[in-house]
């Protein structure tokens, strides 16, 4: 976004004892407490009841122990481990000449024409810094632990009457850190058990839900040689008590290094830095605590540092701050690095500048940044010259990474039961068609749909799609979507339009005596009562009163509509009861209805992606995050849980991995169209340095449609949709939905789409849609007339046409090189004429 919201650099302190730093090795050092120790007069019996803590830390119920190989042992820096200092993990900062020479010479990821013909190129790669130490910590892991832990239950008993305050109960054992330390679970976000790699070379099969979102090729490798070496289920074990420590302590930024330390290693980069973020958002709020603009969150974080360290030395804690803001810039910057973010990357080096002006990382890192995004930006302006690109700043600086599952969290936050495919089918709203799971046939070959009878009860139906229930003819209505999932880059303070459908607030669609406005005084109008009192009655009473309007002071991002439909979506859940930010537990957002239908588009566990998304700092983490803290969220601290008359503590539910998947499947399933009415256009207050200065900017209309979304694409698709974005060239008639006495017209601008069948029909039959326009490139009548080949997507000599070799490219969004499975797409494979494409370095 065009104005960084970072947390503000603290007001400096100087103390004598500076923050240390080594210029060689440019590694922060840190003060640690001593080794803990733990006596207990039952050694058998401690082993035992440990050992059931900790099989049931990230689950509701008990889960069988791991098995794990009796010859390995592992050291650990977490205080779930014995004889282990609680210190920082040194030897992962950023080792900027490696990376200086990996962007001497890149690795370039691209799409390339095997024929010969010239490459199209995705994203460019970096490699990445060799981090060690959670590999090394992880190196010996598995039998140390359930031999020998030393965490100790304690569990705190307490009735339901929530006048009553709760009472500790503690094992005779001798706890960890206090005897209050509670028992923790983290939510149900996290439910994987890792699973031993056999070390026979010949056995050896990658694990690519394992590889990380880092699409630099030498980064990918890197994590690959970890699973090579064994040392993957150790890293999951130990992200897994870094996990449980955050619950315990979740204001201490240590803990977040760590994990972003691990992250990083694991090549998870996207949510490394995310964490890195959040470490920094409590270190400068701990930086606050002796000055004028502390809050409770500062006092937190002071308190957790002042524990960890044993003292109540305002000059430790602040140097232990220091130390880590350092530390957590450090990590930050290299994460946005090997995101490709350079722009982002550069922003954020320059903030650790001003507090840390001498630091050699910073500066070598800042040099790195600045030479490749002045390498992209050379590279897009010859694009441009080309004509293949429009918008400079729009490609230059997002970043980019793959779109994939975070295989820590819990499998059932990614499944659509039958429940769930029978709710949407009561709610679809149409007798000549329903939602039912699809079994996509060989190429060429009609999919086929299943019973859902056929499923057990809990189990993923997979993909989904939509199915004639009788025969349906040429012409007649089939879904008509209206949707409250919607937003544009214009301000709802404008008025122009509802703030609930997105209707255009104008004659002769909308009278002015129709409009309605909130009696809450928010500046917003409605087209109708009906929006009114579902916007007022849902996701409105959750942002109501907060100002949101730096949401539209953005540029020409990419990605700058997805904060905005994150907030819609954040504001429908946190409306509905069981989601509630008050609820206890609050349930998954991803389980919500409006979410748990979407799906993203993810590559199988057995394949590696091949292809980067559009990501950015700004967007994917410093929006959300303000997000979240505008409507109260509190991303930090654990959540109570009451079981059987006892208090849990489960890890908070909002992490990055979280957010990340939200936007994925926003990302899948969103439509953007744009909107040419006369009147309806960007308001000059809301322009920034990065729009034009004068003359009408194009509205661009956002929607997530809940049932439409079901429909798949096919080349040779038989249903029509359309929107109400109108040109103003198209008829009225454009905006008809519906059959008979069920016909209306649809208001201009809003987010309702009408579907209609193009052709004759089958009960049983699929109903497909494009998703990319015309498939065959959209010529224009004159140009089909003359070459009629055209038409079929084929020149006249037989090839296939420029335009559809372009649609097979973008197509590549959600399918592979193979195509989308139609008869077009396999006729062309067939015959050749669609050249292979293949991933190289």
């Amino acid at each position: 976004m065009s104005e960084p919201t970072i947390p503000f650099s603290p007001n400096k302190v100087d103390f004598i004892d500076t923050p240390p730093t080594s210029p060689r090795d440019h590694e922060a050092i840190m003060s640690s407490p001593s080794p803990l120790v733990i006596r207990t007069s039952s050694p058998e019996k401690f082993k035992r009841k440990v050992a059931s803590v900790f099989a049931s830390l990230y689950d509701e119920e008990p889960t069988p122990k791991c098995k794990t190989k009796p010859k390995k042992v592992i050291k650990l820096a977490s205080p779930l481990w014995k004889d282990t200092a609680s210190q920082v993990v040194t030897g992962n900062e950023p080792e900027v000449e490696e990376n200086k020479e990996t962007i001497e010479k890149p690795g370039v990821d691209r799409i390339e024409v095997v024929d010969g013909d010239p490459a199209k190129e995705l994203s460019p790669s970096v490699d990445s810094t060799d981090i060690e130490s959670p590999g090394k910590a992880a190196e010996e892991l598995s039998s140390m632990a359930f031999a020998q832990p030393e965490l100790t239950e304690a569990m705190i008993s307490s009735s339901i009457n929530p006048d009553t305050a709760p009472t500790v109960s503690v094992d005779p054992i001798e706890a960890i850190h206090s005897a209050s330390c509670p028992a923790v679970t983290e939510a149900s976000q996290m439910e994987y058990v890792p699973s031993t790699i056999e070390g026979d070379v010949e056995k050896f099969k990658i694990r690519h839900e394992w590889t990380g979102t880092c699409d630099f090729d030498l980064i990918t490798e890197k994590s690959i040689e970890l699973q090579k070496k064994n040392q993957l289920d150790g890293l999951i074990l130990y992200r897994k008590a870094l996990i449980h420590d955050m619950t315990i302590a979740p204001h201490d930024p240590l803990i977040y290094i760590r994990l972003v330390n691990l992250d990083a290693n694991l090549a998870f980069k996207d949510t490394s830095s995310h964490y890195a973020y959040r470490a920094l958002i409590l270190i400068k709020a701990g930086l606050q605590t002796i000055t004028p603009q502390q809050s409770e969150l500062s006092r937190l974080v002071y308190t957790a540092v002042a524990t960890r360290l044993y003292t109540s030395s305002t000059v430790i804690i602040i140097d232990e701050l220091q130390s880590m803001c350092l530390q957590a810039y450090r990590c930050l910057v290299q994460g946005l690095l090997h995101c490709a973010a350079f722009w982002d990357g550069l922003t954020v080096v320059k903030l650790g500048l001003e507090d840390f002006p001498d630091d050699y990382e910073l500066l070598d890192l800042q040099d790195l940044l600045l030479g490749s995004f002045q390498n992209r930006h050379e590279e897009i302006v010859e694009d441009a010259k080309n004509g293949s690109v429009d918008n400079i700043i729009a490609s230059s600086r997002p970043g980019s990474i793959y779109q994939k599952k975070y295989p820590w969290m819990a499998p059932k936050l990614f499944v659509r039961t039958p429940r769930l495919v029978r709710q949407v089918n009561s709610t679809f709203g149409v007798l000549n068609a329903e939602v039912r799971p699809v079994v996509f046939g060989s190429p060429g070959i009609a999919s086929k749909s299943k019973s859902l009878s056929d499923f057990p009860k809990n189990a993923d139906v997979g993909p989904l799609g939509i199915f004639a229930t009788r025969d349906i003819e040429e012409g007649e209505s089939i879904l008509v979507d209206k949707s409250y999932a919607c937003v544009s880059n214009i301000p709802p303070s404008t008025g122009q339009f509802c703030d609930a459908c997105h209707a255009h607030l104008a004659p002769p669609f909308v009278q002015p005596a129709q409009i309605c406005r909130p009696s809450c005084g928010c500046d917003i109008s409605f087209c109708s009562r009906g929006c009114h009192d579902l916007a007022i009655g849902g996701y409105h009473k959750i942002q109501c009163g907060i100002d949101l309007t730096w949401l539209y002071k953005t540029g020409a991002s990419r990605t700058e509509w997805d904060p905005r439909m994150f907030l819609r979506v954040m504001c429908i859940v946190l409306s509905t009861p069981g989601w509630s930010k008050d609820s206890t537990p609050q349930k998954n957002p991803l389980q919500h209805p409006l979410l748990a239908r979407l799906t993203a588009n993810y590559a199988s566990d057995d394949e590696q992606v091949v292809r980067g998304q559009n990501w950015s700092y700004q967007e994917n983490i410093v929006a959300p995050t303000r997000i979240l803290s505008d409507l109260g969220i509190d991303i930090f601290s654990p959540v109570k849980k009451i079981h059987e008359g006892k208090i849990k503590l489960l890890a908070n539910i909002w992490t990055p991995e979280l957010i990340q998947t939200i936007y994925w499947r926003m990302l899948n399933n969103a439509n953007n169209s744009k909107i040419d009415i006369s009147g309806l256009q960007l308001d000059e207050s809301f322009r920034s340095t990065r729009t034009p200065n004068s003359g009408p900017t194009m509205v661009h209309l956002i929607v997530i449609s809940p049932n439409y979304s079901f429909f798949n694409h096919s080349c040779r698709y038989n249903v029509m949709w359309n929107g109400t974005c109108l040109n103003g060239a198209q008829d009225i008639s454009a905006l008809l939905a519906g059959d008979g006495p069920n016909q209306e017209v649809l208001k201009p601008g809003s987010s309702s789409v009408s579907c209609r069948a193009i052709r004759d029909i089958k009960a049983g039959e699929e109903l497909t849609i494009s998703y990319v326009g015309d498939p065959m490139g959209g010529y224009s009548p004159e140009e089909i007339e003359k070459h009629p080949k055209l038409a079929i997507g084929q020149t006249e000599d037989g090839a296939m046409s420029h335009k559809r070799m372009i649609t097979r490219i973008n197509l590549m969004k959600w399918f592979s090189n193979a195509g989308c499975g139609c008869g077009q797409c396999a006729e062309e494979n067939d015959s050749g004429r669609m050249r292979t494409m293949i991933r190289v370095a």
